[in-house]
């Protein structure tokens, strides 16, 4: 790993699926400090780091690091406050899917985000309502994409998103959640102040009145909507798509 960026300059380190540990850190650290290397990106998805692992690799994040890949690890509430709290002002985008975390990890993100991120990925985690709120809360001005999906909040934490829904934003994900009626409500009165392409909705419990409030607000920007498997009757299923029409794009409802 030291021989992999040792020579000179590494915008770029990527170690994936190597099972790497808390020594396979250390080691890391050192190859990215010993010559004041300028990574831009940093992917270590698909290993074996811990809380200790995520703390130590946040001793040497470098401060022109743009890209972070964390995915599948195993950083949980302590690894994902320790990452949060160390995250250089340049970072453009977190991926932290399928790493154990909850409403504190959650917490800790949403209060450190950096003005600069545009894609923030957390999928497949275990934020309830406390945590989504506080990412809401700390959604900055410049994120392109939010990715949410599988998780466990519900209406209190889609409409913290909702209240705080950057208008730059092109994709939301926040299918396989908890969220009902008056979450997809909040969420259509913010739609057309916002540029969304693709909403990814499914796996909700959105009933007849969350579709219809999504029906009627559809802005002509989106071009993909997940809405399937949700608790919506034929009648307004029909209907969401009889608004779609003419549309020629992807609708699933």
């Amino acid at each position: 790993m030291r021989r992999q960026i040792a020579g000179g300059a590494a915008p770029k380190v990527s170690v994936v699926s190597k099972q790497v540990t808390v020594r396979g850190i250390t080691i890391l650290n050192l190859a990215m400090l010993e010559r004041n290397q300028r990574v831009e990106v940093l992917e270590l998805n698909s290993n074996q780091i811990d809380y200790a692992g995520a703390q130590s690799l946040a001793t040497a994040l470098p401060s022109t690091l743009t890209l972070l890949d964390l995915d599948g690890n195993q950083v949980g509430d302590s690894g994902a406050s320790t990452l949060a709290a160390a995250w250089p002002a340049a970072l453009k985008r977190v991926h932290l899917n399928i790493n154990q975390i909850g409403d504190y990890g959650a917490k800790a993100i949403g209060s450190n985000l950096p003005s600069t991120l545009t894609v923030l990925f957390l999928q497949a985690n275990l934020i309830g309502d406390d945590g989504a709120q506080a990412i809401g809360s700390g959604l900055p001005r410049t994120l392109v994409e939010l990715h949410l999906d599988k998780n466990r909040f519900g209406d209190a934490g889609a409409m913290a998103i909702a209240a705080n829904l950057p208008s730059t934003l092109t994709t939301l994900g926040i299918s396989g959640n908890r969220i009902g009626n008056d979450g997809a409500q909040a969420l259509a009165a913010r739609l057309p102040m916002a540029a969304i392409v693709t909403m990814y909705f499914y796996g909700n419990k959105v009933g007849d009145a969350g579709a219809q409030a999504l029906a009627s607000t559809l802005p002509r920007s989106m071009v993909t909507l997940y809405l399937h498997d949700n608790q919506i009757s034929d009648y307004w299923k029909q209907a969401v798509r009889d608004m779609w029409a003419g549309r020629n794009e992807r609708l699933l409802v």
